[in-house]
């Protein structure tokens, strides 16, 4: 049949087989496709908008991941019984569809376009992420959008040495690297993913095994839209919709200002100047002192707010000024780290807490312990979950001098708080050996790139100050890029401004060992190896300069936990007989006694009042046996310190 096509993805990592079917459902979208894999069914639709809105700076795509719960056979745990507002999961599926996408298309590209991708039958042997960035993918290459596609998602894990395609669910725990990366015809187009401590020479193995599986894939695609007879619209990637003459007078009018402000460290005073020199150019406008020696025929008419105009040629300035003398915004050079602030413990009643600041980047970060029943419960598709370790990111509209209301969690914090959250599994403390549930949460308290790097420095302290024996210290830094023609500039530790202005957003996270998780998004069509080698490269030397300064703040995590927190023991004995054992256990501390009465064997969890240390019995004659019993000690109002 013309419109339905299987795609075999075969190579030594493992086969995996897509079947197609374009506009059989939903034909009164755009564009639609039902996308089959093993036992998974899922329905992406494209919609585009008529009308464009020429208004926004920014290109006006929506992406929404959603599953059905009849997908696995289930009725939704709500009370009404249906499908609620979108999970974290869902919104993290749906932002890396996002990314993979949005690069290709133009630039100006003004019309709203919404990509909406419904599971209706789920495979726990499918990965849902690349099945949803396929379907996606074909979707808009067999559209008229003018989107540079196709791009494919392929998720790529190792595990001792052996490659294979992900997700392989049972392999989970044991994975040294876990990535899915989306690739265009050029490179790696969007990265997400996480590992014990991988090495730059694993990454870059992963990427080109990848790229070898996609390429035909890609190839694939445009035979099959050759054949519907889609062709590319292309349109212009000009940003700045204003006429050349006007572009030139105003640049005249711009830069010699810009050269000043570009070389100021402090970020209000930048940005004052910036005001300060839009109030100038205004004023200039009205009183005709603006374009005296242009033609009379320019004009602002039909042209974005002024603020937009200066502030694209403000970006296009930085842009030219950093390749060509290899300084940044403020002066810094291509290496250089934001100066550096770090406190620890400024909470008093925080069981861990640490300020800290990356320039104008700033996390205030508190670690709690809690008790093992207080774990994260997550209801997904493959049944309940429980989470010991927690992290939670808020990104409050003062951080950036906003003012909106400050609603739940929205897709960035999730985004980023998930990202911070993987950078520590691999070196936080077993679970059998440390019983609390460790909870992080990072306030933003200002923002100006990376910020959820920043919360990995700060999560790292917070957690060392609270007594959470991490294996390593983790640090996080943002890489960027600016790539032209003749040549490739790697920059350390990006600003916001340089994240607009660059070519890519490289967040990794890890240790001196090796690195634990990463998140790339480009916004060129592809990027090269060399560029990706140098960029870790570069990476890796900045991720020590930051473990040294937190390592002199902080040398190691302290010896005990905080006495706010509450103290969790774990008794163990020897399998061995054992004799006739008392019926009560009697623990002191500072004068007070707590007698546990207990009844059921092997196991029992008894709260207590104050943090507590353990003391044996007293009596000499009577022998003191370990036993296998847990005993979780919290602060409590109550006078009575018996529990059966």
């Amino acid at each position: 049949m013309k419109y339905k096509k299987v795609f075999h993805l075969q190579s030594s990592l493992g086969n995996q087989h897509l079947e197609v079917i374009w506009k059989h459902f939903a034909k009164q979208a755009t564009s639609s496709v039902i996308v089959k894999s093993g036992k998974a069914f899922l329905l992406v639709t494209i919609v585009e908008s008529s009308k464009s809105l020429d208004h926004l700076n920014f290109v006006p795509l929506t992406v929404e991941f959603r599953f059905r719960y009849s997908s696995i056979g289930r009725i939704p745990e709500a009370p009404q019984r249906r499908e609620g507002k979108i999970t974290n999961e869902e919104i993290l599926i749906s932002r890396m569809i996002d990314r993979s996408l949005r690069p290709l298309f133009p630039k100006n590209y003004r019309k709203e376009v919404q990509v909406l991708a419904h599971l209706f039958s789920y495979d726990p042997m499918v990965d849902l992420p690349s099945l949803g960035i396929n379907g996606a993918s074909i979707a808009l290459a067999l559209s008229p959008i003018p989107w540079k596609g196709p791009v494919v998602g392929i998720p790529i894990c190792c595990s001792e040495n052996q490659w294979f395609l992900g997700p392989k669910k049972e392999e989970n725990t044991e994975k040294d690297l876990d990535l899915l990366i989306s690739f265009s015809n050029e490179g790696p187009l969007m990265v997400e993913g996480e590992g014990r401590e991988f090495s730059i020479h694993l990454f870059l193995q992963a990427v080109q095994k990848g790229q070898e599986i996609a390429t035909p894939f890609i190839r694939n695609i445009e035979a099959w839209k050759e054949e519907l007879g889609f062709s590319f619209r292309e349109e212009s990637e000009e940003v700045l919709a204003c006429p050349p003459e006007l572009e030139k007078a105003l640049k005249a009018y711009l830069f010699p200002h810009f050269q000043e402000i570009y070389l100021l460290s402090d970020l209000h005073q930048r940005k004052e100047k910036l005001e300060e020199l839009e109030s100038k150019l205004s004023q200039d406008i009205q009183e005709g002192s603006f374009l005296t020696d242009s033609p009379e025929n320019l004009s602002f008419e039909n042209l974005p707010p002024l603020s937009t105009l200066i502030h694209s040629l403000y970006l296009k300035y930085c842009r030219q000024r950093t390749v060509e003398d290899k300084i940044r915004i403020g002066g810094r050079g291509l290496d250089e780290i934001r100066p550096l602030e770090m406190e620890v413990g400024l909470l008093e009643n925080a069981h861990g807490s640490a300020y800290f600041g990356r320039g104008d980047s700033k996390a205030l970060v508190t670690c709690t312990l809690g008790l093992p029943e207080e774990q994260e419960r997550i209801s997904s598709l493959e049944g309940p979950k429980e989470n010991q370790f927690i992290l939670h990111y808020n990104f409050p509209p003062y951080c950036v001098g906003d003012i909106r209301r400050n609603y739940s969690p929205g897709r960035r914090e999730i985004g980023h708080g998930y990202l911070a959250r993987r950078a520590f599994l691999p070196v936080l403390p077993s679970p059998s050996k440390f019983f609390h549930t460790i909870r992080i949460v990072s306030d933003i308290l200002e923002a100006h790139g990376s910020t959820s790097m920043a919360t990995v420095c700060g999560a790292t302290l917070a957690m060392a100050h609270g007594g959470v024996p991490l294996v390593r210290y983790v640090a996080g830094i943002g890489m960027g890029l600016i790539q032209e023609e003749n040549q490739t500039l790697v920059l350390t530790d990006i600003s916001a401004s340089e994240d607009f202005l660059g070519d890519m957003d490289f967040k990794i996270a890890g240790t001196r060992k090796g690195f634990t998780a990463i998140q790339m998004d480009i916004k060129i069509h592809g990027l090269s190896e060399k560029s990706l080698q140098l960029a870790l490269q570069k990476g890796q030397m900045a991720l020590n300069k930051l473990l040294d300064a937190m390592e002199n703040k902080l040398p190691q995590p302290c010896s005990q936990i905080s006495e706010m927190a509450p103290l969790l023991f774990a008794l163990e004995f020897p399998y061995q007989q054992l004799p006739p054992l008392p019926n009560s256990i009697t623990i002191e501390y500072e004068k007070r006694i707590a007698t546990l009465e207990y009844e059921n064997l092997p196991s029992l969890q008894v709260p207590l009042f104050f943090p507590l240390s353990f003391h044996p019995p007293s009596n000499e004659d009577q022998t003191w046996y370990a036993l296998p019993l847990s005993i979780q000690v919290l602060e409590n109002s109550e006078k009575n310190n018996n529990y059966t």
